[in-house]
C-alpha cells in the first residue's frame, strides 16, 4: 500500500516526530510536514508546507490535502498526525501517546491489515472513537450541534448511525473517499 503521512507541527521542539515511529518511515512514499517553523534535517521523502495556524490542525490538514490533489499522487492511505500537546489539559501528552500508538511497529501491521478490508475506511486508537449523537431528538451533544447539522446538509453527508468520530484527529484513512470529497468540495 502506498502511504502518505500528513503531519502538522505547531510546536517547534517537536518537528522530529518521525523518530517516534520506527518502521513507519520505510512504509511511507511521502511525508507532508505542515508547520509555521523553519525546518532542517528532513528526510528525502518530506515536503514542507508553511502554515500560519489559521484553522489550527484542521487548516494544516486541508493545506496538505490540497497539495495531494494538485500533485495527483497515486496513494492508498493517508495518515493524519499532529503534535497534540493540549496545554490546557494535564493529559495532553497521554492523549498523544494513546492516539499515536497504532503507528508503532507492534500495531501498525494490524492497522494495515484492517485497512485492506473493503468495509474499513478509517483506523484509529479504539479508546478515541467518540459519539455525541442523540438519536431521540436527532441532535449532537456539543455546542457545535447547529454547525454539524448545517454541514451534514450542505455536503449531503450520509454517515452510518451512530455518527462516531475520531476524537483527537489522529488516524489513518483510505485516500479515495477523501480525494473524491475534496475534488467535489475544494479544500
Amino acid at each position: 500500500m502506498k502511504i502518505v503521512l500528513i503531519e502538522y507541527q505547531f510546536y517547534a521542539e517537536s518537528i522530529s516526530s518521525l523518530e517516534l515511529y520506527k518502521g513507519l518511515h520505510e512504509k511511507l512514499v511521502q511525508r507532508i510536514l505542515v508547520t509555521n517553523h523553519s525546518v532542517s534535517n528532513v528526510c528525502d521523502k518530506t515536503i514542507v508546507l508553511n502554515h500560519n495556524n489559521q484553522g489550527k490542525d484542521i487548516g494544516a490538514k486541508l493545506i496538505a490535502i490540497d497539495y495531494l490533489l494538485a500533485t495527483g499522487n497515486n496513494i492508498d492511505l493517508v495518515i493524519f498526525l499532529h503534535d497534540k500537546k493540549s496545554p490546557h489539559s494535564p493529559l495532553g501528552n497521554y492523549w498523544f501517546g494513546e492516539l499515536t500508538k497504532i503507528f508503532k511497529p507492534d500495531l501498525f501491521e494490524r492497522l494495515l491489515s484492517e485497512m485492506h478490508k473493503s468495509d474499513v475506511g478509517i483506523c484509529c486508537s479504539k479508546n478515541y472513537i467518540k459519539n455525541e449523537y442523540n438519536k431521540s431528538d436527532k441532535t449532537f451533544d456539543t455546542p457545535n450541534n447547529d454547525l454539524l447539522i448545517q454541514l451534514i446538509d450542505q455536503y449531503g453527508l450520509h454517515a452510518a448511525y451512530p455518527y462516531s468520530f475520531v476524537a483527537g484527529t489522529i488516524f489513518c484513512s483510505k485516500w479515495l473517499p477523501v480525494k473524491q470529497f475534496f475534488l467535489q468540495y475544494n479544500p
